[in-house]
């Protein structure tokens, strides 16, 4: 999640563009669920957590590995009809 880039530009515009009911977007996390990272995206972290979700297979403490995030793409795009790039789901 909240990786620099494509990733962080699509889930700062699908908050931006947010006017409903229900989640902007869906993080989903290579890591545990208390890892912002990187820790420079700290603000788009908060925003996800106050106004989308934040999903993650694994439990917490668990570390970003080059490995996670190929496992996290795979689970990236089951998880949305608009798939915009790995660990996005606009809703």
């Amino acid at each position: 999640m909240r990786t620099y880039g494509i990733d962080a530009h699509a889930h700062r515009a699908a908050l931006a563009g947010h006017q409903g009911d229900g989640p902007a977007t869906i993080a989903v996390l290579a890591g545990g669920l208390d890892r912002d990272y990187p820790s420079g995206n700290a603000d788009l972290a908060a925003a996800i957590r106050a106004n989308g979700l934040t999903l993650s297979e694994l439990p917490p403490g668990s570390a970003p590995t080059r490995y996670r995030f190929l496992i996290r793409t795979t689970g990236s795009g089951g998880c949305c009809t608009a798939y915009p790039g790995p660990g996005v789901c606009p809703l």
